[in-house]
């Protein structure tokens, strides 16, 4: 991030995202601008399969990846690198059906 002062001035800053206790239902995805591959973190209630769905800016379901997951936390890596620049949306089917909404990521 670039921030200028009113005289023109100007320092190079790094941008930094903090979440305070827990992020609820909602699943983190980082890094976000994503070169080639998306990491996603969640928690499940339940031992199963989960499955990410990454779709593009008009809805079409561009990946699904089926991700074996255990009762508590649990991360899943998505491969992005044939998907051309762009903004997209990811979800997370949980074992007992339950769809978290993980919000949107850029790809370079």
């Amino acid at each position: 991030m670039l921030p200028v002062d009113r005289d023109g001035a100007s320092t190079t800053t790094a941008v930094t995202v903090a979440f305070m206790g827990t992020s609820g239902d909602r699943p983190l995805l980082f890094p976000n601008p994503v070169d080639d591959a998306l990491n996603i973190a969640f928690d499940s209630p339940a031992d199963g399969e989960a499955l990410v769905t990454v779709t593009d800016a008009l809805g079409r379901h561009l990946l699904e990846v089926p991700v074996a997951v255990a009762r508590g936390k649990c991360s899943a890596r998505v491969d992005c690198s044939h998907l051309p620049p762009g903004c997209y949306a990811a979800q997370v089917g949980l074992p007992s059906g339950k769809v978290l909404q993980a919000g949107g990521f850029l790809k370079k």
